[in-house]
C-alpha cells in the first residue's frame, strides 16, 4: 500500500522479492522492476497485477499449494481437507485472485478486508522459526 500510494510499482512480488522480520513484518525486496515500472503507462494494470501476485503468494501460505487455473483463468482445486485454513483469509486470497475487468481488487480494498481488520485486532499467535539448538536435533 505504501509503494502503490506513491505510484510505485514493484512488478516482481514472488516468495524471492519478500523477506520476513524477526516481528514478522513482511517485507519487499525492491528491484529495479519497482522503480522502472513507476514510469509505466500502464499504472493501474500494474497495481492490479502486484495485488494478484500478492494473492497468489497468500493463497499458498494459507493452503500450501500453489494456486492453479483453468483455462478461462478460474481458480480450480483448493486447500487440502486435512488443512485446518482461514475461511476468511481463503476468502480474500481468492478475491485477490479474481481477474475482474469491471471491478479489479485494488490494495485498498484488500488492506480493509474483514480478514485483515480482524488480524489487526487480534494477531495470531503462532511460531515461524521455533527456538531451538542443535542439541535438540539431536
Amino acid at each position: 500500500m505504501f509503494l502503490h500510494s506513491r505510484e510505485i510499482i514493484h512488478g516482481g512480488l514472488d516468495f524471492n522479492s519478500i523477506v520476513v522480520d524477526s516481528h514478522l513484518n513482511a517485507k519487499t525486496i525492491i528491484t529495479t522492476t519497482a522503480y522502472r515500472a513507476r514510469h509505466s503507462t500502464h499504472g493501474a494494470k500494474a497495481k492490479v497485477e502486484d495485488v494478484f501476485h500478492v494473492g497468489l503468494l497468500l493463497y499458498r501460505m494459507i493452503t500450501g499449494r500453489e494456486a492453479e487455473f483453468n483455462k478461462e483463468g478460474q481458480l480450480i482445486g483448493g486447500p487440502s481437507p486435512y488443512l485446518r485454513i482461514s475461511e476468511e483469509g481463503l476468502k480474500l486470497a481468492k478475491f485477490m485472485l479474481t481477474k475482474s475487468v469491471r471491478f479489479p481488487p485494488t490494495i485498498g480494498r484488500v488492506r480493509y478486508s474483514e480478514w485483515l481488520e480482524d488480524c489487526d485486532k487480534n494477531p495470531s499467535v503462532f511460531v515461524m522459526f521455533p527456538d531451538y539448538t542443535d542439541q535438540d536435533l539431536l
